[in-house]
This record gives C-alpha cells, structure tokens and sequence, in this order.
C-alpha cells in the first residue's frame, strides 16, 4: 500500500485481548502491537500507526508507547527531509481522535513510573515505562514540535537518576529534544553535563559531543571545562562530520566565545573539503565564517576557498547571511575578500528594502572596511536608509552616522552620492538627538509628566514645560550641526506620560507647522506629525490657548 495512505479496513486486535491476559503472556501480546505498530508505519504512515492505537491503547505498555511515538515522529521527519506533504502529514497525525489519547496514556504511565519509584516500591518491568523510553518520547516531541510541559517535566524525572544507563545517543537525543522545545530543566542539563565529564574516552560518537555542545549553547548553559573537554575529543574526529554538524559545532563554541584553536583549525579543514565539493548550504556556510569572526581564529585557506562558492550563489544568500558572511570577511586574512564584497554588495544594492536596519548598517560597517569605493551600494543604503531612519534605534543611528561620515572622507564616491549621505547623516543626527531628549524625559526623576487637571510643578526645575525646555536647550550639543527645533519634529507620537495632555501634543504639532520651512531650507524630508487630536480633547480654556500659539506661528485659528 502506497506510504500515507490509511487502512481501508481497521486493523484488528492482536489474539490476546481481554480482561484475563495472563501475564506469562504478556510478553508476546506486547511484542506483537509492535509489531504492528510499525507494519503500520510503513504501510500507511502516521495515520496507520494511530489506526492502531485506537485498537490496542488499552494493552500498550510503556515501551508499545514510546514505538507508537517515535514512528509518528519519524513519519514527519521524513516528510520534513524533502518528501512531500509534510505539513499535511503533522496537521493529519495531530487532529487524529487517537492522537490525544496516546499523549495522555503516555503521561500518566510515566507518572505512574515516577510516583511508584518515589514511594520505593519495583515496577513491574514488561507494563511499566523503562526510562529509556524517556529519551524516546522527548525526541519525538520535538520532531512533532509539541511542547507538552507537563509531559516533558515528568519525563525529565524519569530519565534524570538514570543516565548512566543510557546509551550515548539516547543521552544526547534526550538533551537535543529540550534544546529544540526550548524547555529549561536545570536537573537534567546538570545530570547530562555530569554524564559527559564522566564518559569515557571515544564512548560517545563525534556526532553526539556535536549535539550536545549545539544543545548546550541553544539553552544557554554555560560551562567551559566540558567545552574544551568535547573540543579536544571532536578535534581528532572532525572529519567524520557533515556540514549541518560542522556548522552547528563551530556556531556553539562561537556563540559561547570558547577560542579553541585545535578544533577551529580542524572543522576548518573538514569544512575546507566539503565547500570545495559544494556540500554546505548558504546558512551552513554563513554560520561557519561568522563562527571564526566571533573567536578571532583565522583560516585563510577556507576563506579563500569559500569565495567562488559565495560569488556564484550570491543571489542565495539571506540578508543576515550576507550580512554575517561579509562581517566575517571583514575581520579575516582574506586576500580575496574585496572581490567577494563587490559582488555581494551588488546584490544587497538591489534588495536593500529586504534588509532590517541592524542588517543593512552591519553590511555598511563591513563595506566601509571591504569596498568603500561602492557607490551602487552606499547609494542604495543612503536611500534605503531616509525612508526607514525612524525605525533606527540610537546605536544603529550613531554607526550609521559613523560610516558615512568615514565615506565622505574618503572622497572616493561621486558627488551625488556624497551630498546624499551628508543629508541623512543629518537627518540621523535629528533622530538621534530627538531621541536621547525623549529617553531623558521619560527617565529624568525631576520631571513630573502632566496630568489631566494641569501641569505639576516640581519646585527644582518649574513645571514639566520648564524641564523639557531645559533639556531641549542641549539638544544642539547632541545633534551637532542640525536645527535645534528638529529635535522635537521626529518621531514625536505620544510621549511617555503624556496620554493625557492633548494640549500639548496640539501645541508640538502647530510648532511643528510653524518649522516647516525652516526644516525645509536644511533639506530635511518631512517626518512623522504626532497625532491630529478632535478639539473636543480641549477645554475651553486650553483651545483658546492653541488658537493663540498658531496665530503667533502665523498659522491661522485651525480648528
């Protein structure tokens, strides 16, 4: 029967049913379902081994579970790998009627497990839950991506006393599951790492001490002595990884700034290999380079070998995977390294929308160092970055600044495109200044934000105008050569605490008004107007102080 089809007709119930199972049989009552819960798996997929749950759940035992599991688990990985359906294949498992059931007899047969281990009394070993079964369980949850926090604590008390028993893969598949659910469970990462110190020499396979170290980083465990301990057995063993392992080691003990040079020197050289043969994927690649960037390890020769592959899948690439490969790049030996930058930012000079600021800075900051010569780019990235300045956090907008500054200087790029970046490194420094003034306000403890019934005075620094006048008044300081007045043109939506002062707001807008041509003659764009409040916000009192403002701003009495 063609694989993902279901039984036309249900399957029966294995010869041993009833309530007087005897228990010299059950041995063989319980080897038979899994028999047929895998017959069904690879008959009929998912749908067949569930079809049998719904027959036999009452005489499963905790091992008949586990397999019930796992098959389904594995059914999606397979569909996930590359055949098709996959999502189809989950949706179809997950809103079975047995599916349910098997997850809550799976629950209450490890709770039963637990509860009569704390009690001290002996499980009977053929109907209970071995704790290997725990190992099982766990990765099948994460391949299905259920994060079932009831079942997977009990399951973390199961296995916890009894990893020595376990096999290596089974202790390491137990861990990769919570680390892919991203469940914390101190107890158990302590027991894991404890295993492993205590493991002996080539007991566990590469591909395992590469699991554990990806698991480990991924949960944020920290713990170096057993990183350099897996480092030095997987240094002799490197080249018995594939990519996705080679990647995910090397991301590990980036991300955990753990510089072991004799495992970088030797993935790199595994990894040299396999990019020559073209076997990494665009993410593999990107996260190895970016891995040596972060410890400061150099390997020039895989550096230089990347580049053809990088050149010729330029168009493959993610914003932040250019973003990392040209990051790398600029921090290595690579001779090279120019003629990849020109021709990756060619792309980025076409795709820059796609880009997220702290993205498109980075790619900036590397370009400067790389290709400062770009002009396609540093045009495209000077565009790109007036239309989204006000998404820009502060950081971003200071490096941003700091790189064309650095360009201008340069005096290798037209002048079109030097006037541009002269604007919105204006424009930047308005935003950056609006900014800081803003953050002040809202953290400043002398200032008292209005309230509905007025303005509070604070006997240091007068009312709450005062202060913000007050703080205005360096503002300058901050935006250097740009118009004092800008600052409050940018982003100015409601500020902190001010949901209930609309006379304000109606005040910073007719001001915002009356500074149009001056903002103008700068050659600044228009930024966002806070918004347009009905005059029914304003008492009488306070509206008659608007149509003053704006016939002072010589804006007319508005509305």
């Amino acid at each position: 029967m063609p694989r993902g089809l279901r039984y036309d007709v249900k399957p029966k119930a294995v010869g041993l049913v009833g309530d007087a199972v005897q228990p010299s049989n059950q041995v063989r009552l319980h080897k038979a379902i899994n028999r047929k819960l895998t017959d069904a798996a690879a008959k009929a997929g998912g749908c067949g081994v569930l079809d049998v749950v719904c027959v036999e759940l009452t005489h499963m035992n905790g091992v008949n579970l586990a397999t019930a599991l796992h098959r389904l688990a594995r059914d999606f990985a397979n569909n996930e790998a590359g055949l098709p359906g996959g999502a189809q294949a989950l949706s179809e498992v997950t809103s079975h009627a047995a599916f349910p059931a098997l997850l809550e007899a799976v629950r209450q047969r490890a709770m039963e497990v637990v509860a009569e281990r704390e009690a001290g009394k002996q499980s009977d070993g053929d109907s209970g839950m071995p704790a290997q079964c725990a190992s099982i369980v766990a990765w099948s949850l994460a391949w299905l991506n259920l994060k079932e926090r009831a079942l997977l604590q009990t399951l973390a008390e199961l296995a916890t006393p009894h990893l020595d028993g376990f096999k290596p893969y089974e202790v390491t598949n137990m861990l990769w599951a919570y680390a892919k659910l991203n469940e914390w469970n101190a107890p158990l990462f302590r027991a894991v790492a404890e295993r492993l110190r205590a493991r002996a020499k080539w007991e566990f396979k590469v591909q395992c001490l590469s699991v554990a170290s990806w698991s480990f980083t991924t949960v944020k465990w920290r713990d170096e002595d057993l990183f350099r301990s897996l480092a030095e057995e997987m240094s002799g063993q490197a080249t018995l990884l594939k990519p996705q392992e080679i990647s995910n080691t090397l991301w590990a003990y980036g991300k955990q700034k753990i510089a072991h040079e004799e495992l970088f020197k030797a993935l790199g050289w595994s990894a040299f290999e396999l990019v020559w043969q073209c076997r990494f994927k665009p993410q593999e690649l990107a996260t190895s380079l970016e891995a040596f960037a972060r410890v400061g390890i150099s390997h020039p020769n895989l550096f230089a070998n990347a580049v053809n592959v990088v050149i010729r899948r330029a168009q493959d690439f993610s914003p932040g995977q250019v973003a990392s490969i040209l990051g790398a790049y600029s921090q290595s030996e690579c001779a090279n390294g120019s003629e990849l930058a020109a021709k990756l930012l060619s792309v980025v000079a076409c795709r820059t929308d796609s880009y997220q600021p702290q993205e498109l800075v980075s790619v900036a900051q590397s370009a400067l160092k790389l290709c400062p010569n770009h002009s396609q780019f540093f045009e495209a990235c000077a565009n790109c970055a007036r239309l989204k300045l006000e998404s820009f956090e502060s950081r971003l907008l200071s490096e941003l600044r700091e790189v064309f500054g650095a360009v201008e200087v340069s005096q290798v790029m037209p002048s079109y495109v030097i006037q541009l970046m002269a604007q919105v490194r204006k424009e930047a420094e308005v935003c950056l200044a609006a900014s800081t003034l803003m953050d002040r306000c809202s953290t400043d403890s002398t200032i008292r934000a209005p309230t509905q019934d007025g303005l509070e005075e604070d006997s240091d620094s007068g009312t709450w105008y005062d202060a913000v006048d007050r703080l205005a008044g360096n503002a300058e300081q901050v935006a250097g050569t740009a118009i004092q007045e800008d600052a409050w043109k940018v982003n100015l939506t409601t500020p902190p605490g001010l949901d209930c002062a609309p006379l304000f707001l109606r005040e910073i807008s007719a001001a915002n008004q009356a500074w149009a041509p001056a903002k103008m003659s700068a050659g600044l764009h228009d930024a966002p107007k806070p918004p347009v409040l009905p005059a029914s916000c304003l008492t009488e009192e306070e509206a008659g102080r608007v149509i003053q403002n704006r016939q002072a701003a010589g804006l007319g009495c508005g509305s």
